[in-house]
């Protein structure tokens, strides 16, 4: 009878650990994914911005020489790259940083 009752002990104090260290995970992976949202965001920004400001401070020849349509497009192309690829490029960066740090560790 108390050798039942320490295994049921036992099963309680190890569904309460893995409960635990699943909380963790999903914190850490929400808080991951967060990070990497407003990373990308702020890069998305950051390179608008520097865009924006390069063709408004152009001469005038280079609008007369470039095609409004051709603006565009590089402005698209260039925002539609840092929308899709940076944030794969920062997940699979902090995976293996991650990956890393559980080795040494």
């Amino acid at each position: 009878n108390n050798n039942n009752n320490s295994d049921s002990d036992f099963d309680t104090q190890n569904i309460t650990i893995y409960c635990a260290l699943s909380l963790a995970l999903c914190l850490i992976q929400f808080i991951r994914l967060a990070l990497l949202v407003k990373g990308s965001l702020t890069a998305s920004n950051l390179l608008h911005s520097k865009m924006i400001n390069a063709v408004i401070n152009s001469p005038c020849w280079f609008f007369d020489k470039t095609l409004t349509g051709n603006i565009m497009n590089r402005f698209v192309k260039d925002i539609s790259l840092i929308d899709e690829q940076i944030p794969s490029v920062l997940a699979d960066f902090t995976n293996q940083t991650l990956f890393l740090l559980s080795v040494i560790a």
